[in-house]
């Protein structure tokens, strides 16, 4: 009995022993498993993270690139629209000068018109002085015959040269 109690002890143990290690093989296979899992795991988020860091970095390097592309556009068009708005001042300084000289050709012949105009008016009013100066000179001749005629008849000439001095400031006449 003693035998028996000891082989059942003895057997019991080995299957103690043997669930034990069993135990600790399911423990330590658990335990690798979970390692394993964890390993990936921590893989799977390296390689998550370097994948994000990489989109990052070529989004970054895209927009980099998109901005740099806009920034030279824009330069192009700013210079574009630089020389647009020199050759449209150049255009409007041309104009401006034209209509100047426009001008300055509408004065001069406005003032030769107006110069011509005075010459023609001076020129008419000195013949219609000379028109004037002959019909006076007519005239006097016409009333120095008439006075002379007048007084060769015995008649007085006075009255008529008050009359004549009056009418022109001549100096009295005396034949």
């Amino acid at each position: 009995m003693e035998q028996n109690y000891i082989n059942w002890h003895t057997k019991e143990e080995q299957l103690l022993e043997r669930d034990v290690a069993a135990e600790e093989a399911r423990k330590a296979a658990a335990q690798e498993a979970q390692r394993q899992r964890r390993a990936q795991q921590a893989q799977a988020a390296a390689d998550f993270n370097r994948l994000q860091l990489q989109r990052k970095a070529e989004q970054k390097a895209r927009s980099l690139a998109e901005d740099a592309m806009f920034a030279a556009a824009w330069q192009q068009r700013v210079k574009e629209l630089k020389e647009e708005e020199g050759a449209e001042a150049a255009e409007r300084l041309a104009e401006a000068k034209k209509l100047m000289e426009f001008q300055k050709h509408q004065v001069l012949m406005k003032s030769k018109r107006k110069a011509a105009a005075k010459m023609e008016e001076l020129q008419e009013a000195a013949q219609i002085q000379l028109s004037l100066k002959d019909q006076d000179d007519i005239f006097k001749q016409y009333a120095n015959e008439c006075i002379n005629e007048y007084a060769s008849r015995g008649n007085t000439t006075v009255p008529l040269q008050r009359m004549l001095n009056k009418k022109e400031g001549l100096q009295p006449f005396m034949p």
